[in-house]
């Protein structure tokens, strides 16, 4: 595994409690003590994958392996689960430039863990709400990746039953890997990884401030991560 992961995973997971607090303000949903800890927020980490655009839907993701839920932490295979998601259809904007995908009836989001203290899937759920598609900076004129190429960040709020019982809500973010060329129609791009954050409800008015947010830590994330990584070239 990449060795940066673990300090953007770690930056990612520190401000996304802040975000959840700060930008949704409402009830919290317990989670699994077993997996979670304080039951009050369960963060999930995820590496790898490969983001495709699909006809039928909008995005699909597969082959993504979860290496953290709440205090568990396991980052060498077999790892601890995998995790899937599909999109609705794009609604706004383009795949090359970012746009706005679906939620709703016909979204999936799926966390399976695999090997751990629970065996079985762990959420099974939706996109409750749009889903944003970022590209951290804009292309060129000429519609060509900016210098140091172009990296999406995919983020959005799901709902669903934890352990197949229990109602929980929470949010997702997914940076894809940076790739010279734009993303387009059927095409795939591999994923650097992901967090989900469950543990708080959005109401239906915060689910726009909770994108924007999300989008925004995206990229407060990628400027860290770069910084740092300059720092250690240097």
């Amino acid at each position: 595994m990449d060795s940066k992961l673990p300090f953007v995973w770690g930056f990612v997971r520190k401000h996304i409690f802040v975000l959840a607090g700060l930008a949704l303000l409402a009830p919290a949903a317990l989670a699994d003590s077993n997996l979670c800890g304080t039951g009050l927020l369960c963060a999930i980490d995820n590496a790898g994958g490969t983001l495709k655009d699909t006809a039928a839907h909008g995005l699909t993701l597969t082959g993504s392996h979860v290496t953290v839920i709440g205090s568990q932490s396991d980052l060498t295979s077999p790892y601890l689960g995998t995790i899937t998601l599909v999109t609705g259809v794009l609604t706004g904007g383009t795949l090359a430039a970012g746009g706005t995908f679906a939620g709703g009836p016909g979204s999936s989001f799926v966390i399976n863990e695999t090997s751990g203290s629970y065996l079985g899937v762990l959420f099974t759920g939706i996109f409750s709400g749009p889903v944003s598609w970022s590209l951290e900076v804009p292309l060129t004129v000429a519609g060509r990746c900016p210098t140091g190429g172009c990296t999406y960040i995919l983020s959005g709020p799901v709902s669903g039953t934890w352990e197949g019982t229990t109602p929980e809500t929470g949010a997702t973010v997914q940076f894809t890997v940076t790739t010279s060329s734009p993303f387009r129609a059927n095409g795939t791009v591999n994923l650097t990884g992901g967090i989900t954050n469950f543990g708080v409800v959005p109401e239906p008015s915060s689910l726009g401030l909770m994108g924007t947010g999300l989008v925004g830590l995206g990229f407060v994330v990628r400027r860290k991560f770069k910084t740092r990584n300059a720092f250690n070239q240097a």
